[in-house]
C-alpha cells in the first residue's frame, strides 16, 4: 500500500511522576534473594540471581543447601545464602531509608514475616526501571471513556443496563457502545476501537530513579492502620517532584493518521469511528484526574505539604500536557469511569495506602513534546 508520507505522526512522550509510581513487574524477592546494607546513613537493598548463586555452588556447598532446606530451617536457610553470596552475583541495588534498612534487616531472620518487597518494571538487558506503555495508555484510555459516557448522546438508561451487565465495568461490551465500534449483532470490532491509532513505547528512566518504602493504610479521619497482625507492604517505587527530584521517563507515541484519514483507509468497514489529537487527550484526562486529585487532598491528605505541591504542580500545565494517574494503589475512582456507571468496591472512600503513610501514588505529568524526527 502506498501512502502519501507516513502512516503515523510521532510525539516523544515525558512522563515525570509527581507522587512516587510503583508498577508492578509480577516480580518479588523475598530475604533470600536480598540483603541489607547501611553505610553512611544510607540503605542499600542488594538483589541478587539466587538461580545463579546455586548454580555457582561445588559439591560440599550443594550438600551443606540441601541438608538445610531438608529441615525445613527457612531462618537457616536465608542466613547461609547469604555467606555465599558473591558481587557476580548481585543483579543490581536499591536504595531505601535508614530507618526502613533497619526494619527489613530484622525482618530478614524473622520466620514470622516474609520481607517480600515487590519490584518495578525492569529492563532485561541492562536492569534499568521503565514505565510500560500499555500503563499509559490504560490511564489514558479510562480519561477518554469517561469523556466519551459524558457527551454521549445514547440514552442514560440504555449506558447504565450495558455498565451493569458487566462485572468489569470498562469491559469491552460496554466500552464498544460507548466508543461506537460495535458490529451488527452488537459485539465489539476490534478492528473500529478508536484507540487502535494510539501506539505508546514503553517509557525508558534514569539508572538510579526508584527506592524500597512501605505503602501503609490510612484510614479517612488521618488514622494510620497498624496493627501487629498487618501484612507489611513493601514496594520499590520511583522518586519524583514532591521529593525534590526531577524525574523524566521518555519514550514514543505515535498517532496512526492511516486509520482515520479518509483519503488513506484502505476499506470503509475499517475507519475508526473517533479521531483523537493531543491536546483534546491531555483535555481529557485532565478533566477526569484533576477532580480526582482535589478529592483525595482534600478527604485523605487534610492539606498536607505534600498534597499542596502536587495540586501546583498539576495546575500549571500547558495544552499539550496533562495529568493522569497510574500504577498500584491508583484506587478505584481512578481506574473507572464515573458514577452512576460503576459500582464501587467494598471500602471504598474509607481509606488510602500511602507510602510512608504520607505520600500518594501514581499521580504523574506526561507531555507530548516536538514531533520525533
Amino acid at each position: 500500500m502506498n501512502y502519501p508520507g507516513p502512516p503515523f505522526e510521532s510525539y516523544r512522550l515525558v512522563l515525570e511522576p509527581l507522587s512516587p509510581v510503583h508498577i508492578g513487574s509480577g516480580e518479588s524477592i523475598e530475604p533470600y534473594e536480598y540483603d541489607i546494607e547501611i553505610k553512611s546513613g544510607t540503605g542499600l537493598l542488594k538483589v541478587y540471581d539466587l538461580s545463579r548463586l546455586l548454580g555457582d555452588l561445588n559439591d560440599v556447598q550443594r550438600s551443606e543447601f540441601l541438608r538445610l532446606t531438608e529441615q525445613n530451617d527457612f531462618v537457616a536457610v536465608r542466613r547461609w545464602i547469604r555467606g555465599q553470596v558473591q558481587p557476580q552475583h548481585q543483579r543490581f541495588a536499591i536504595a531505601t531509608w535508614p530507618a526502613l534498612a533497619s526494619e527489613l534487616a530484622r525482618q530478614l531472620d524473622n520466620p514470622k514475616r516474609t520481607g517480600e518487597i515487590h519490584l518495578m518494571t525492569r529492563n532485561g538487558g541492562n536492569g534499568t526501571v521503565y514505565i510500560p506503555g500499555s500503563s499509559v495508555k490504560g490511564a489514558v484510555r479510562t480519561a477518554v471513556l469517561d469523556a466519551a459516557l459524558r457527551s454521549s448522546t445514547i440514552r442514560p438508561a440504555v449506558l447504565l443496563l450495558a455498565a451493569q451487565n458487566h462485572q468489569d465495568r470498562s469491559g469491552t461490551s460496554f466500552e464498544s457502545l460507548v466508543m461506537d465500534y460495535q458490529n451488527q449483532s452488537g459485539r465489539a470490532d476490534i478492528r473500529r476501537d478508536p484507540f487502535r491509532q494510539l501506539h505508546f513505547a514503553d517509557l525508558s528512566g534514569p539508572i538510579e530513579s526508584t527506592f524500597v518504602d512501605r505503602v501503609k493504610i490510612v484510614r479517612h479521619e488521618g488514622a494510620v492502620s497498624e496493627k501487629p497482625t498487618d501484612i507489611l507492604m513493601y514496594r520499590e517505587v520511583t522518586g519524583c517532584a514532591i521529593m525534590g527530584e526531577q524525574l523524566q521517563f521518555s519514550g514514543e507515541m505515535q498517532f496512526w493518521t492511516a486509520l482515520t484519514d479518509h483519503g488513506r483507509i484502505v476499506s470503509p468497514n475499517d475507519r475508526l469511528p473517533k479521531t483523537f489529537t493531543v491536546q483534546g487527550i491531555a483535555a481529557m484526562c485532565n478533566e477526569f484526574y484533576l477532580p480526582r486529585l482535589e478529592f483525595e487532598a482534600r478527604e485523605f491528605l487534610h492539606g498536607s505539604t505534600h498534597a499542596s505541591q502536587i495540586l501546583k504542580l498539576a495546575q500549571q500545565l500547558l495544552p499539550h500536557q496533562c495529568l493522569i494517574r497510574l500504577g498500584r494503589h491508583s484506587h478505584f475512582e481512578c481506574v473507572t469511569v464515573s458514577e452512576p456507571y460503576h459500582q464501587p468496591v467494598r471500602g471504598f472512600g474509607k481509606s488510602r495506602s500511602l507510602l510512608g503513610g504520607q505520600l500518594p501514588l501514581g499521580w504523574a505529568k506526561l507531555t507530548w513534546e516536538e514531533r520525533a524526527v
